[in-house]
């Protein structure tokens, strides 16, 4: 625990410095801070994406904030509280099996595994996917595209770790690699609760999936005439009801006419809330226009 004394030099040395924290001699003492005592921190490192890696004397490590640092919430002791960053790890392990780990709060680690073909698609798996998933600091959706052409989901929330959640199975290789570009798009970063919706067309069928901070999945399911339709409907959707702030409604038209309609929470919750019947697609899609603003 820091102290209020020695709070503000810690600070000066961690977040404007940026370097690493501990002695070889005594970890308890920051060099360059006038040998102030930092009780609890053995070590820290300054990460590319803004956070901290802690490593405590205790022996846990923490992904922390600046924001935690001024608040004194590093190595507190006692059940640490959940972490404001997922770090997430893509490896291979010499031969075809993408590992994805995580190393929670509480010391356990968790590890998802993809099977591949070949090596090569692995790797290349591996690498694409760590672009943008890599930190994670809200809710949201990792996809990697598997052996038989199946889009394998997680979601991933510092709040809990990571979660297998539904698969999505598809024809072609490259169908696949392309809903899991759309899924591992870059996401705005959120403070406080936020849901995320990812939408999927398999064929012509819209798969719509929520998680919110508990990662528990939410979805919902669509039926187009075509394919084309489908994947116009996604587009339209994702800019304006991916990031959920506060109870939102929104619809979208079916192969019907009909003008489904639905609720979903910032903490991930979706409800249907009925349809209403149209005798034209024209109509239903001025309806729709209106429902989503």
């Amino acid at each position: 625990m820091l102290t209020t004394a020695m709070r503000l030099p810690f600070l000066s040395v961690f977040v404007g410095l940026s370097v690493v924290v501990g002695c070889a001699d005594d970890p308890k003492r920051v060099a360059g801070a006038d040998n102030e005592l930092v009780e609890d921190v053995a070590q820290m490192t300054r990460r590319p994406d803004g956070f901290f890696d802690v490593r405590c004397r205790d022996g846990r490590t923490e992904i922390v904030s600046a924001e935690q640092l001024r608040s004194d919430q590093v190595c507190n002791g006692g059940a640490p509280p959940a972490p404001s960053a997922l770090s997430i790890r893509y490896a291979c392990d010499g031969s075809s099996t993408l590992s994805l780990r995580v190393l929670n709060a509480d010391g356990s680690e968790t590890d998802e595994r993809v099977a591949f073909s070949f090596a090569s698609e692995c790797k290349n798996a591996a690498e694409t996917v760590a672009r943008t998933r890599s930190t994670i600091t809200r809710p949201t959706f990792i996809a990697v595209c598997n052996q038989r052409a199946e889009l394998e989901r997680f979601a991933a929330s510092p709040a809990v770790g990571l979660r297998r959640v539904s698969n999505t199975p598809f024809s072609f290789a490259s169908e696949c690699a392309r809903a899991a570009e759309r899924t591992n798009a870059t996401v705005d970063a959120i403070e406080g609760d936020v849901a995320r919706i990812d939408y999927t067309c398999r064929g012509s069928t819209l798969e719509i999936r929520v998680i919110g901070r508990d990662a528990t999945e939410g979805k919902a399911e669509i039926p187009f005439s075509f394919a084309s339709e489908c994947d116009r409907t996604a587009e339209t959707m994702r800019p304006i009801r991916s990031d959920i702030r506060t109870t939102s409604a929104f619809g979208i038209c079916d192969a019907s006419a009909d003008l489904r309609r639905f609720s979903v929470t910032p903490a991930g919750r979706l409800r249907e809330l009925g349809k209403t019947e149209f005798s034209f697609a024209s109509e239903c899609n001025t309806a729709m226009a209106e429902a989503n603003r």
